[in-house]
């Protein structure tokens, strides 16, 4: 009964290898219609593109996320400089008021910033936007001295 088997199981495979070999060359023929130089060029235009803004999105979306990231950092810096200026007892009150006005301009500043920077699409101007995030030393060197 094993010996059946085996040779059943060989005659299935040499027929099956048979037809594929006895195939008609349709099959694996080359097509008849070979591409033109200038389709292959335009071709190929099309992928070198597509690879392009495909590396452009992605450069576009890190710049986006570290613009936020800063903006982030900043927005939190300022609020603490809020809260230290209200807990500061050698400020008069409309100094205090004046400071926590110009804090919170900078803020909404930072907000329309990050509004800017996510909706941007052009990479150059999204580079510059987000090289022009103040820097939380520079938020230090506006308030702390006015604060202390």
């Amino acid at each position: 009964m094993k010996n059946i088997n085996q040779t059943y199981n060989k005659v299935v495979l040499m027929v099956a290898l048979a037809a594929i070999l006895l195939m008609p060359n349709v099959i694996f023929a080359e097509s008849n219609t070979k591409l033109t130089r200038e389709q292959k060029i335009s071709a190929n235009k099309v992928r070198i593109e597509q690879k392009i803004d495909k590396l452009n999105k992605k450069t576009l979306n890190k710049w986006q996320k570290l613009g936020s990231q800063k903006i982030r950092k900043n927005i939190n810096r300022l609020n603490r400089l809020i809260s230290m200026t209200n807990a500061a007892t050698n400020l008069a009150a409309d100094v205090r008021e004046g400071i926590i006005n110009d804090i919170n301009n900078d803020i909404a500043n930072e907000n329309t910033l990050k509004a800017k920077i996510t909706a941007e699409t052009d990479l150059t101007t999204l580079k510059n936007e987000v090289k022009s995030i103040a820097t939380v030393g520079s938020i230090n060197a506006k308030y702390l001295p006015r604060i202390n």
